[in-house]
């Protein structure tokens, strides 16, 4: 059974969303201050089968389309959004959060995000997660160029080594042995500060390089070679995932955010350049605009 949470760890979670949204708003296409007037479009809901195993029970799955360019929405060319949509038992509107305009999934957080919500919440109201464009199931599809990928999260605000907050199973740096709270000192030739300087080297790396890292475990100093993978990054993913910031303890949040925003930056600027037709329809207002059609698409009258 979920357990219910404290008003202020409620505010923490909607906090900590808006936070991402911010950042990942910090690099996305600039947009006009007021969007243009356009043709009236109907946006349609299509229900699918959800994969096998998909949480929380009872989930639907559907893909919402909408045009392509919102400033011309009658030239025939659209765009689909992933949508995940868990029912309430009262259906007394609808909740959602925006994992960012480009930012990460919002279908793959959503079973997280949905689990850490109170009882008297998810009884009342729908909860929707979804892609934003150009993110994971949803259009447009993008041939960003293939990024390096060692798959591993940094803790931020370090002054002497980058602290690891964990890494992917599977991935390099799995593979290689580093695990959670391995401080890193050295990446190569390069002397380990921080987290950006962690970042720098593999952003400098191509897939199939071989970095020497050396590390402190546990007071004894170690070293491994990790060697770099790859992966599509489309326009939104980074080669490192965002560091989560410690459990406890004092939190420099403007060098945290700065950190995330720099490498969401570099990873978009290499991103759009190869794809330099496809930003306009990027622009944070155009993932807004899709946001209001699927809240339309679910006859909600307003976000709860």
């Amino acid at each position: 059974m979920r357990s219910t949470l404290t008003a202020r760890r409620i505010v923490g979670v909607v906090c900590t969303i808006a936070l991402l949204a911010a950042v990942a708003g910090v690099v996305a296409p600039a947009a006009p201050a007021l969007a243009p007037v356009a043709e009236p479009f109907e946006p349609t809901l299509s229900y699918y089968k959800c994969p096998p195993k998909s949480l929380p029970v009872g989930v639907q799955c559907a893909k919402l389309t909408v045009p392509l360019d919102w400033q011309n929405p009658s030239d025939g060319r659209t765009t689909t959004i992933d949508v995940r949509v868990k029912r309430s038992k009262e259906g007394k509107g609808g909740l959602t959060f925006n994992p960012g305009g480009p930012g990460g999934s919002g279908v793959e957080a959503f079973p997280g995000v949905y689990s850490l919500l109170p009882d008297d919440v998810v009884s009342r109201f729908d909860f929707v997660g979804w892609d934003p464009r150009g993110v994971g199931r949803s259009g447009l599809k993008l041939a960003g160029p293939a990024q390096p990928f060692v798959g591993l999260g940094l803790v931020p605000g370090a002054t002497s080594g980058a602290e690891i907050s964990g890494t992917k199973p599977g991935s390099p740096a799995a593979n290689a042995g580093l695990v959670k709270g391995d401080i890193i000192t050295k990446v190569s030739d390069r002397v380990i500060s921080d987290a950006a300087d962690v970042v720098a080297e593999i952003l400098e790396s191509v897939p199939g390089d071989s970095l020497v890292v050396e590390f402190r475990r546990g007071g004894a100093s170690r070293e491994v070679t990790v060697i770099v993978g790859s992966q599509e990054s489309g326009c939104q993913y980074g080669t490192v995932a965002p560091a989560y910031p410690p459990a406890t303890g004092p939190v420099d949040w403007k060098v945290y955010w700065q950190q995330a925003a720099d490498q969401i930056a570099a990873i978009n600027t290499a991103c759009l350049a190869a794809n330099p037709d496809s930003a306009p329809y990027l622009g944070t207002w155009q993932v807004i605009r899709d946001l209001d059609a699927l809240r339309a698409a679910l006859g909600y009258s307003t976000w709860n």
